[in-house]
C-alpha cells in the first residue's frame, strides 16, 4: 500500500472491487460478521459516492444555467442602457436644435430697424431738358424709380 491518498474516483473504484470479490471470501468467515460487514460499508459508500456525484453533477449544470441566465441578464441590461444613452443623447440633440429654431424664429420675428429712404426718391425729378411729370418718360426715357444718382461734390 503506497502512502499517496486515492482520488474519490480511485476510491470508488476500490469500493466497487471491494463489493465484487465476495466469490473469494469463504462462507465461514464472509458469514461471521467482519467480512459482511465490510461488504455491505463498501456498498453503501460507493452508492454514496454515486449519489453525491450525481448531485454534483446536477449543481454544477444548475450552476452554468445561473451563470448563462446572468450573462444574458447583463447582456439585456447593457443594452437597455446603451438604448437609454441614446435617447438620452438624442433628446439633448433635439433640445438644442428646439432652442435654436426658437432663437432663429424670434430674430425673424424682430421688426428690422427703419431703412432711410434717400431724399431724392421721394422728390419730384427736376428734368432741365423736359417737363414731363411722369414717372417714366417716353420723351426722355427718364424712369424715376431708377434715377441717376445724384453727384457728390467733395
Amino acid at each position: 500500500m503506497t502512502n499517496t491518498p486515492l482520488t474519490p474516483r480511485a476510491a470508488l473504484i476500490r469500493l466497487r472491487q471491494y463489493g465484487e470479490r465476495t466469490s473469494t471470501w469463504s462462507t465461514a468467515t464472509y458469514n461471521g460478521g467482519t467480512e459482511k460487514a465490510l461488504h455491505e460499508i463498501a456498498l453503501t459508500l460507493a452508492a454514496e459516492v454515486e449519489r453525491l456525484e450525481a448531485d454534483r453533477d446536477a449543481f454544477r449544470d444548475q450552476r452554468n444555467g445561473v451563470f448563462a441566465t446572468t450573462e444574458q441578464l447583463h447582456a439585456r441590461v447593457d443594452e437597455k442602457d446603451q438604448a437609454r444613452l441614446q435617447a438620452e443623447n438624442e433628446t439633448r440633440t433635439l433640445t438644442r436644435e428646439a432652442e435654436r429654431l426658437k432663437a432663429r424664429i424670434a430674430e425673424l420675428e424682430t421688426p428690422a430697424p427703419a431703412v432711410e429712404i434717400p431724399v431724392w426718391l421721394g422728390t419730384p425729378v427736376v428734368r432741365p431738358h423736359c417737363t414731363c411729370e411722369q414717372t417714366h418718360c417716353n420723351t426722355c426715357h427718364f424712369d424715376m424709380y431708377d434715377p441717376p444718382l445724384p453727384e457728390v461734390t467733395p
